[in-house]
């Protein structure tokens, strides 16, 4: 016996690729995303849009990562980025600003007909395009196991 929980919000498929593993990819992760103290290791994948597989739009943790029938060649294995919250992360000198960063759960699709999900792990996306397509994508109902 299991349990699960309804759920309300934007997905969004990403994909995940290899692990960030020099010291500057774990401090411009870090910084870029307001995580509080850079890392000295750790298991963080890089996150990046199907559409712009070249850039590091994030990071993610994940604990499970699916890999039949979801590969995606160079480009990482495509998952779902569901938004759990939004940050912000002050940049600028003379003109300051504040940029959002989200808070997202990965997620994995276990059965597509009934909107049933599985988590994979934890993340932050910052890249500005992923997040106006998040933004763009309509609500959803999951159920999340």
């Amino acid at each position: 016996m299991f349990a699960c929980i309804h759920l309300r919000g934007k997905l969004l498929t990403v994909h995940v690729r290899g692990y960030l593993q020099t010291k500057t990819n774990l401090y411009t992760a870090a910084f870029s995303t307001a995580y509080g103290i850079t890392p000295t290791a750790c298991q963080w994948r890089a996150i990046c849009s199907p559409h712009r597989p070249e850039i590091i739009a994030g990071w993610g943790s994940l604990e499970q990562l699916p890999t039949e029938g979801t590969s995606c060649a160079d480009y990482g294995v495509a998952v779902h980025a569901l938004h759990v919250s939004t940050r912000y992360v002050r940049t600028g000198v003379l003109v300051k600003r504040a940029e959002p960063v989200l808070d997202v759960l990965f997620l994995k699709e276990i059965d597509g007909s009934n909107h049933v999900y599985e988590r994979l792990g934890v993340g932050r996306i910052a890249d500005g395009n992923l997040i106006k397509e998040l933004h763009k994508s309509k609500d959803q109902v999951i159920q999340l196991i």
